[in-house]
């Protein structure tokens, strides 16, 4: 399911800059952020699993991303 997001004060926004700031945060959830489309590769291709995926979609555009990231 796609999501648009446009406020900083998301709880989803503040949640992933949580993640990027605060390793307490990451071993919390058990979960860290990935940024780009090479290291989302490699992450997969190291056996991780994408527990949610965002995007910009004046950068990438939703059906450029469905081809990019394998995404259930």
């Amino acid at each position: 399911m796609q999501k648009f997001v446009s406020s900083l004060q998301n709880p989803a926004v503040k949640r992933i800059l949580l993640l990027q700031e605060k390793a307490r945060a990451r071993r919390k959830e058990n979960a860290f952020v990935v940024e780009g489309i090479r290291e989302i590769s490699l992450a997969l291709k190291g056996g991780f699993k994408l527990k949610e995926f965002f995007f910009n979609t004046e950068l990438f555009p939703a059906e450029k991303i469905k081809d990019l990231v394998p995404f259930p």
